[in-house]
């Protein structure tokens, strides 16, 4: 499996998920740009930090709800899918490697709620 600084993500960031994105509501970034982001607002070991990384590891797509903004997250290379065991294994090993293996508190009010889609 690549390091996360090398898995591509998509992300797209709507203040109304029914208006169709455009170019201006679309990143291109990686896993890790994505958990730099999220680990201050979540925190290192909390349940959306892992629901995120799991669902978008071994499902290739995450959709989650903020107070302000809806952000979907795509995997760009489907071949990067892992089963969720090797992708809980992948953050253990980077949350080591960036030494936030231990609790952290994320700000809890910047974060409205998490959408996990599960496959159909």
């Amino acid at each position: 499996m690549k390091n996360f600084a090398e898995i591509q993500v998509r992300a797209t960031k709507l203040d109304d998920p029914s208006h169709k994105p455009t170019e201006n509501d679309i990143q291109l970034t990686t896993l890790h740009g994505k958990l730099t982001e999220f680990i201050p607002r979540f925190g290192a070991l909390n349940s959306n930090t892992l629901g995120f990384v799991l669902q978008l590891l071994s499902v290739g797509k995450v959709r989650m709800d903020f107070r302000d903004h809806h952000e979907r997250l795509e995997l760009l290379d489907k071949t990067e899918l892992v089963s969720r065991g090797v992708a809980l294994e992948a953050l253990d090993e980077y949350l080591a490697s960036i030494g936030r293996g231990e609790h952290t508190q994320g700000s809890i009010e910047l974060t409205q709620k998490i959408i996990i889609q599960t496959r159909k």
